[in-house]
């Protein structure tokens, strides 16, 4: 079976630079890969860019949306939901910080959760 992807979806808004750094630190320690990142940015004047290339540089997985206008999480978040490619979306605060683990613990609860006996299924079945 293949490996669930998740989406990750991060907001900000009015950031502090160096706790955002922290965020993103943290989800570049994730041990589970199958992942990709989606920070949806309503920083009217933002640095959120050059921490990304500061952090995450080049990786493939990240996806930089710069919103048109300041918004709350829930507009941010349904903006963010038309982008994801995932199995699984993940809301995370600007600030949050994740557990290395964290994923692939997650990946372990879904599949047990939704396939009876652990028994081997190909994810798109689930949508049928």
């Amino acid at each position: 079976m293949n490996e669930v992807r998740f989406s990750i979806l991060v907001h900000t808004v009015d950031t502090d630079a160096s706790m955002f750094k922290e965020t993103l630190q943290s989800i570049c320690d994730l041990f589970y890969m199958n992942y990709e990142v989606i920070v949806l940015d309503s920083n009217p004047y933002s640095t959120i860019p050059t921490l990304i290339d500061e952090i995450m540089p080049r990786d493939g997985r990240l996806t930089y949306k710069k919103l048109s206008r300041v918004m709350n999480n829930s507009e941010a978040y349904n903006v963010g939901l038309r982008l994801i490619g995932g199995d699984y979306c993940l809301f995370l605060g600007q600030y949050d910080l994740l557990s290395p683990d964290i994923l692939r613990r997650v990946e372990e609860h879904c599949i047990s959760t939704l396939i009876p006996e652990n028994k081997e299924l190909d994810f798109d079945d689930l949508t049928k």
